[in-house]
C-alpha cells in the first residue's frame, strides 16, 4: 500500500481485505473512512462476502458471550450449575478458535475504536485497453476529494497497478493541475510496477486535453465516444446467420 498524498492510499485487492479485516499494522497507521474499488463484479463480491462473513462471526461470538455473563449472574445464586456454566465457556471458547466467532477485546483508556469504512464506491471495469473508465472520473474524483476531506481514502484494484493507478493519475491532475507526464514519473519512482495499460493512459491523455473535465463538445471526445459505441455494437451477436420463424 502506497500513500500518494495525506489521505489517499493506493493498493490492491489485498490490502482492502487488510482494511476489512483490521489488521492491527493498518489501523494504527491508517483510519480508512472510504474505499473505491474499481474491479469485475466477482471480485467485489469476494469483498462484500468477506465483510458480511467477518461481522455475523462477531455477532455470534457477542451474542453467546452475553449469555455466558447471564449464566454465570445466575450461577453465583444457584451454586448447582456451575458445572453447566463451564460447559457453556468451553463451548464458546472452541467456537472462537475455529473461526466461529471471535471475542472483542476491550478497549483500552486514551484508545480509538476501530471502525470498517463507513463509504464504498465500486465501480465495475476490466483492465482492458477497450474498457470506458474515462466516463467515472469526475465521479472518482469528487468521491476521493469528500474523503480526504473527513478521513482516508484507499482506491484499490485487483493488483493496484493499472485501474487504480489511473484514477488516481486523473485525481491529481484534477486536483493539483500538472501534467500528465511529470504526475507519472512521480508515481512510477515510488513505485515501480505500476503500468496502466495503454487503452488508459489514452484516457488519461485526453482527459488532460480537456482540462481535467469532461467536455461534450470536444472533437476528441466525441471520436472516443463514437469509438466506445462502436464496440458496444461490434460486442452485439450478429443475427444474419439466425434463423427467424416467419409468421404468416
Amino acid at each position: 500500500m502506497l500513500e500518494v498524498r495525506p489521505g489517499l492510499l493506493l493498493g490492491s485487492m489485498g490490502d482492502a481485505l487488510a482494511v476489512f479485516t483490521r489488521v492491527p499494522s493498518l489501523v494504527a497507521r491508517y483510519h480508512v473512512t472510504h474505499v473505491l474499488s474499481l474491479c469485475n463484479h466477482p471480485q467485489n463480491g469476494l469483498i462484500t462476502s468477506w465483510l458480511l462473513r467477518i461481522r455475523t462471526r462477531v455477532e455470534e461470538s457477542d451474542s453467546e458471550l452475553k449469555d455466558v455473563d447471564e449464566e454465570e449472574k445466575i450461577s453465583k445464586k444457584n451454586p448447582l450449575q456451575k458445572r453447566q456454566k463451564r460447559r457453556r465457556k468451553k463451548m464458546v471458547s472452541e467456537a472462537t478458535r475455529s473461526g466461529r466467532g471471535r471475542q472483542r477485546g476491550r478497549r483500552k483508556k486514551g484508545q480509538r475504536q476501530v471502525e470498517l469504512p463507513k463509504w464504498r464506491k465500486f465501480i465495475e471495469v476490466a483492465d482492458m485497453p477497450k474498457s470506458d473508465l474515462l466516463h467515472h472520473f469526475e465521479e472518482c474524483c469528487h468521491f476521493i476529494r469528500d474523503g480526504r476531506e473527513r478521513g482516508t481514502v484507499l482506491v484499490h484494484c485487483e493488483h493496484g497497478v493499472s485501474r487504480s493507478v489511473t484514477v488516481v493519475l486523473a485525481y491529481l491532475m484534477w486536483t493539483e493541475r500538472r501534467s500528465l507526464r511529470i504526475l507519472y514519473q512521480e508515481l512510477k519512482e515510488r513505485k515501480p510496477e505500476i503500468r496502466p495499460n495503454s487503452g488508459f493512459m489514452d484516457q488519461l491523455r485526453l482527459w488532460e486535453d480537456m482540462g481535467c473535465r469532461v467536455k461534450d463538445d470536444n472533437k476528441k471526445y466525441r471520436a472516443y465516444r463514437l469509438q466506445c459505441k462502436a464496440r458496444e455494437i461490434e460486442g452485439i451477436p450478429s443475427l444474419t446467420n439466425c434463423h427467424i420463424p416467419i409468421v404468416r
